[in-house]
């Protein structure tokens, strides 16, 4: 009952510091408070509830909420001044929030559930665009941005490096595991190197641990709770420093940035990460050769994806598991409904390792708008980083890399939520603000 208190008091104190940082004339301490609940997201709430109660942690983790409610209530009460292009997304993302929850209760899903998937599928998007158009990415210097992100790469990677020295140490020995004594030591091994163990439990773990431990070495989740997720951000970092080589004049710093994040990689041992890589090296290196287009941006990613699915179909290529996901494709064809499920139903949010089937499933036919949506925020970057060539340009460059490289992966992945997409669309309206506005100021 004390730490319930103390934690609700605390974290009041918090959260007013976060909303009041808001109305200061700089922005920093603002932002810094908004990316950092961001990517630090399930490490600080999963820690906080071993530690309370389950519905004071149902209240302390629902920021994303208040932040929307906070944030709706300064635009209703805001005189005008809405970049008009920006609002008109705003209302097409609210638009496509009030359609896939009534979709959903009308279906005879829970309101529930029909939030819990709004807030995976559009309160990440909607967020950002908020602050964009309420002005809170005022006043924040690129350069502080960048030095942010160099210091959180080393902290992410010295955890996982720890994660990686601690799993082999058994009794005080170095072992190599294999699956025989894997079996015998892997939930004590397993306790010690993930954080998340305890939340999820061994009934979860234990059964799936292939997909946490490879060659005899844990698979580094860092401050993640899944290998694939961490790797994924790499994935955003190292292309936001590949494309900072490319604008740099200091290319050794730049370079140790995307060494350091490559052995970060290595240390997930997650391999589908370096078809990220191949497409956003392809984008960043043809950024200067050509002028950036949107055959080249989606083209190149969907080749490879007729690619993948024609190894899967006539050559069986990859495990039992990457050659199921047809099965998966045959049951969108099967059992897609014109209207859609809403945001509700399982099909939307949990069945499918696709993003791809699950938002068909989920939005029907407003799927087109769901997907135009991403292709209109796109182009707006792409004609920004065409006409304007500043210190900034770089994260343009990225940003236009990573949307290209998540073209392909959400074919075969469900990203819908994760760290690596909210960070994206973060960046995405933290760029388009810094060049919009910012340069009206």
């Amino acid at each position: 009952m004390f730490l319930n208190i103390l934690f609700i008091i605390f974290s009041l104190g918090i959260y007013n510091i976060f909303f009041y940082s808001f109305f200061r004339k700089d922005k920093t301490l603002f932002f810094i408070f908004y990316i950092t609940l961001i990517i630090f997201n399930d490490f600080i709430f999963i820690q906080l509830s071993y530690l309370v109660t389950e519905n004071v942690s149902f209240l302390l983790k629902a920021w994303q909420e208040y932040l929307f409610l906070f944030l709706i209530f300064i635009l209703l009460v805001k005189k005008g001044g809405f970049n008009k292009k920006i609002f008109s997304l705003l209302l097409l993302l609210l638009f496509l929030s009030f359609y896939g929850i009534i979709n959903s209760i009308i279906n005879g899903y829970g309101i529930q559930d029909s939030i819990l998937g709004w807030r995976m599928y559009l309160l990440p998007i909607l967020l950002p665009c908020l602050v964009y158009l309420n002005g809170g990415f005022k006043n924040i210097d690129t350069n502080f941005f960048y030095k942010y992100l160099q210091g959180l790469l080393f902290l992410l990677i010295l955890y996982a490096l720890y994660q990686n020295v601690i799993f082999n140490y058994y009794d005080g020995q170095y072992v190599i595991f294999t699956a025989e004594n894997f079996r015998q030591k892997g939930e004590y091994v397993l306790r010690k190197s993930l954080w998340f163990y305890d939340f999820f439990g061994s009934d979860h773990m234990l059964p799936s641990w292939f997909n946490l431990v490879r060659n005899g070495k844990i698979r580094a989740t860092s401050i993640f709770v899944s290998p694939i997720i961490f790797a994924q951000f790499l994935g955003v970092l190292g292309t936001i420093f590949m494309a900072k080589f490319v604008y740099s004049k200091n290319r050794i710093s730049t370079s140790l940035m995307i060494i350091i994040t490559l052995y970060g990689i290595y240390l997930t041992q997650v391999r589908a990460v370096l078809i990220f890589y191949i497409i956003t090296f392809v984008i960043i290196y043809f950024d200067k050769k050509i002028k950036h287009n949107n055959y080249l941006i989606l083209g190149l990613p969907l080749v490879l994806v007729v690619i993948t699915f024609f190894s899967l179909i006539f050559f069986k290529v990859g495990d039992a598991s990457t050659v199921g996901r047809l099965d998966q494709y045959e049951e969108l064809l099967r059992e897609f409904k014109i209207m859609g499920f809403g945001f509700g139903s399982d099909k939307s949010i949990i069945a499918y390792d696709s993003l791809i089937i699950s938002v068909l499933f989920g939005l029907g036919i407003f799927s087109l708008l769901y997907f135009k949506l991403h292709l209109i925020v796109l182009d707006k970057i792409r004609q920004l980083n065409l006409t304007v060539v500043n210190n900034k340009t770089y994260l343009g460059v990225g940003l236009i890399s990573c949307f290209s490289a998540y073209t392909y992966i959400v074919f075969f992945h469900f990203s819908l939520g994760s760290t690596p997409i909210k960070f994206i669309y973060l960046l995405t309206f933290y760029y388009l603000f810094q060049e919009n506005e910012q340069r009206k100021m």
